[in-house]
């Protein structure tokens, strides 16, 4: 199995199966697991659960590069170094407050950093590394933000 489909199904299945995760991220009130709320890659224009476009707030993991080359190391194992990349979206009009969006991060991180994964032959191990937040006012005041965080994962293969 490509080590990044085993990464990312990890990633998915560890945020997408905890049930305090998904109380988070139940959006304006409706019960958890309305919506997907956790998406690989990119939110899509079509929730696949709830037919309607995702409502905020909501997660979205995606590879962001390496950290350096792959090495191959005594025994021929391959030591590889990607990076990913979780974000926490939502979206307010008016006065905007980062911390829903903390909340959630803050539940992934528990989930996601200093953690060692066994898959497929592979054996990982991630890290948090950096944060960052993101805002984006759009016309007619409605404010786009998340908080993102960049965690380095060290996989032997």
């Amino acid at each position: 199995m490509y080590i990044d489909t085993a990464i990312e199904a990890w990633i998915y299945n560890t945020l997408s199966s905890d049930a305090t995760l998904m109380d988070l991220l139940a959006p304006l009130n409706l019960p958890p697991n309305y919506q997907q709320s956790v998406y690989m890659h990119l939110a899509p224009q079509v929730d696949p659960v709830s037919n309607v476009a995702p409502q905020p707030p909501y997660v979205v993991a995606m590879r962001y590069g390496v950290t350096t080359n792959d090495d191959v190391t005594v025994g021929d194992n391959i030591l590889s170094f990607p990076m990913y990349r979780i974000s926490v979206w939502d979206t307010q009009s008016g006065m905007i407050s980062m911390r829903r969006c903390q909340d959630i991060m803050e539940r992934v991180t528990t989930l996601i950093n200093r953690q060692t994964v066994t898959s497929n032959g592979h054996i990982w191990f991630i890290r948090k590394d950096s944060n960052d937040s993101i805002i984006d006012v759009s016309t007619g005041g409605r404010i786009d933000y998340g908080v993102s965080t960049t965690y380095h994962i060290i996989v032997q293969q």
